[in-house]
């Protein structure tokens, strides 16, 4: 009756209409020139405006491409058998929805199943495109581990690839993900059989999960009064709305705070400008034996905060509440947290100025030999292990807060085992070495790469060196790093040739 222009509807109007007209409505919907087909018509599988990837339920997750397994579907088509993949974000999104109106057309023109075996019809590859088990799919594709707490690593060559194409955020829906959109900077993992000079340290993306439809499982609805608008800028992006108990919700990320460890105390009256640098942060608040992580969801604005506000560090100031979001299967739970807690739990004691100058007994102490028994790959893959662990925030680069913290996670590791790294000694020379290689204070991969390869050519006499002779020490470097590479191709050719033995051994017969 409303789809013909009526919108006051009487309860007996709506009473005499019978099972059967509205069995006939819903079926009309779903055949050829129904409602479904003109909706599909005018959907994308993937769509790409300016910077930012909208995708219906991921990039990333288990898929399985005839026995071969994958963990991302970027770049894949499911056209034809083995389907085809596309190096280029841009040429792969405008492939894929192509070969979605392909399936629709082949679905009009055979709706229904060919015979009673159910051997074939129209657009079967677009439905089983939606359903587990299927092919890499942005449908079926999550951003989650097996507890259901968000991935925050991509594989290397899909960092790359959104890279190369210039995306900078990833929207994702599908995925009911609490009572606020979980906003995670993601980072990607070391590629593989890759040089030192080879290996790019490329910036975090910001992956929005925007699903909020099960809320309030208590609701009717499974929502509540909970809703939330992303709101898409050019440096980043404002979350605002209402939880399920209508507590507002509103915080700014800018592509500069986003990924960064918070340095000082944030003044909520500036996140408009600077944004917020907690949102997204991993905490864990388990000890040396279980692990209880947690993410910062969403900040709470008190009522108080829409009035002026007195400066952040006088006694009058309503601190903002954070909410802290844990995932297990189904369970979702929440705690509050104030912004003293969390930059307590983020910075520890990391928040006092040291100073220390390096001696050289102190390089003596580290205690790392040039004829070890592992490998120039081995050695590559643990100092990016090493990295990673150091860059918490995953921004990129490595500042003194954050080398201090992942100094005293590493001296029982596998990779400190491979680097020999002494964890008084390496922070010592951190901040002897850092004002060389880097600018304000932070190091990326590739600085942390000529950094400790200086440190191994220092150990058997003198200091570091200092900005004075800095130039002669990185020619040195670069060709050690040229010699490390040579080796490393040398054993990724070894490497190539028993994988190629290891294949024609296991097609033999038995």
């Amino acid at each position: 009756i409303q789809h013909h222009g009526r919108e006051n509807v009487t309860e007996d109007e709506i009473n005499e209409i019978k099972d059967d007209k509205v069995t006939l409505n819903y079926y009309t919907s779903v055949t050829t020139g129904g409602d479904l087909q003109r909706y599909l018509e005018h959907g994308q599988l993937a769509h790409i405006i300016k910077d930012t990837l909208f995708v219906h339920g991921g990039i990333l997750g288990k898929f399985k491409l005839e026995e071969e397994d994958f963990s991302h579907c970027l770049g894949f088509v499911p056209r034809g058998k083995s389907g085809q993949w596309f190096t280029d974000v841009r040429t792969w999104v405008r492939e894929l929805n192509h070969w979605l109106q392909e399936q629709l057309a082949e679905w009009q023109l055979r709706p229904t199943w060919s015979d009673a075996n159910h051997t074939s019809r129209g657009g079967h590859d677009l439905m089983q495109y939606v359903v587990p088990g299927c092919k890499p799919s942005v449908v079926m594709g999550r951003h989650l581990d097996a507890k259901s707490m968000p991935l925050r690593e991509f594989p290397y060559e899909v960092a790359e690839q959104l890279h190369v194409a210039g995306i900078k955020r990833i929207i994702l829906g599908h995925t009911p993900h609490g009572n606020a959109p979980t906003i995670i900077p993601t980072g990607h993992s070391l590629p593989k059989n890759a040089a030192v000079q080879q290996i790019h340290t490329f910036p975090k993306l910001m992956v929005v999960m925007a699903d909020t439809s099960y809320s309030d499982m208590t609701a009717d609805d499974n929502r509540g009064d909970a809703v939330a608008a992303v709101l898409i800028k050019p440096d980043g992006l404002i979350v605002e709305g209402v939880l399920e108990k209508k507590q507002p919700i509103r915080y700014t990320l800018t592509e500069r705070t986003f990924a960064l460890a918070p340095l000082h105390k944030h003044d909520a009256s500036s996140d408009e400008e600077s944004g917020d640098p907690y949102i997204g942060k991993l905490l864990d608040f388990g000890d040396a034996d279980s692990k209880d992580q947690w993410f910062v969801k969403s900040r709470i604005i008190a009522a108080a905060l829409t009035q002026p506000q007195p400066h952040m560090n006088s006694p009058g100031y309503a601190q903002p509440r954070y909410q802290l979001c844990k995932l297990e299967g189904y369970k979702v739970s929440y705690k509050l947290r104030s912004e003293n807690d969390l930059w307590q739990s983020l910075n520890g004691e990391m928040q006092e100025t040291v100073h220390w100058s390096p001696t050289h007994a102190a390089i003596d102490q580290l205690h790392f030999e040039k004829q070890h028994s592992h490998s120039p790959l081995e050695y590559t893959v643990a100092l990016h292990d090493f990295f990673k662990l150091l860059d918490e925030d995953g921004n990129g680069s490595v500042d003194l807060g954050e080398f201090r913290k992942g100094m005293r996670k590493l001296t029982s590791s596998a990779q400190g085992k491979v680097l020999g790294l002494s964890c008084e000694i390496m922070c010592k020379l951190f901040v002897e070495m850092a004002p060389t290689y880097a600018h304000n204070g932070t190091l990326t991969f590739a600085q942390l790469c000529t950094l400790h390869t200086n440190l191994l050519s220092n150990q058997q006499g003198g200091q570091p060196q200092n900005s004075s002779n800095a130039s002669t020490k990185i020619a040195q470097v670069e060709n050690e790093i040229v010699s490390l590479e040579t080796q490393m191709k040398e054993l990724q050719a070894q490497l190539a040739a028993k994988r190629e033995e290891h294949k024609l051994l296991t097609q033999r017969p038995n």
